[in-house]
């Protein structure tokens, strides 16, 4: 102990130190203790532990859902196969049948196109939730209700699991809006 510590209640002089910029410490107020701060980052601890462990996590998914769907990305436009396949189809109306397919799987409006008519439902479906996703985001039910709504189209009535998009349009066909 040194001479001037004895003059201090507890036996010991606290130091001004200035706070180096960067830390954690220049959020915590002056009147603060050690030990306050200290606590408030033990507390803190196990909740950035699930925060970062639930970032890593959904990174890895979401790379994961890009890897499955960029076969689907890398593909030029598929509208002459549609033109191929529904020769006497007016393009609006392909548009806005791959739109509602596009927007039921939540995709940018502009990923229409890389989709063929061969492509089977459950393998976009597959590709944007690869094997081991816990939740996806009801594509299929919001694809069933949209399809219900614009075409009046009951997907459960239609559906198979080999199901592809070319011969649920052609129930569009069957169907007028």
């Amino acid at each position: 102990m040194r001479a001037d510590d004895s003059a201090h209640p507890a036996g010991r002089v606290e130091m001004d130190m200035p706070r180096p910029p960067g830390s954690l410490q220049a959020f915590v107020p002056e009147n603060y203790k050690c030990g306050d701060f200290d606590h408030a980052m033990n507390a803190l601890s196990p909740w950035l532990v699930i925060a970062v462990i639930a970032i890593v996590l959904t990174w890895l998914v979401q790379r994961q859902r890009r890897r499955a769907l960029q076969r689907f990305w890398d593909r030029p436009c598929q509208g002459i196969r549609w033109r191929r396949r529904f020769p006497d189809a007016p393009r609006t109306e392909l548009r806005a049948f791959l739109t509602l397919f596009a927007d039921a799987f939540g995709f940018d409006p502009k990923r229409r196109i890389c989709f063929s008519p061969d492509d089977r439902v459950m393998e976009v479906y597959r590709a944007a939730y690869p094997p081991g996703s816990l939740v996806d985001d009801m594509e299929l039910e919001r694809l069933g209700l949209d399809l219900e709504e614009r075409y009046g189209i009951d997907l459960a009535a239609v559906w198979r699991e080999d199901l592809t998009l070319g011969e649920l349009y052609e129930h569009t066909r069957r169907h007028p809006a």
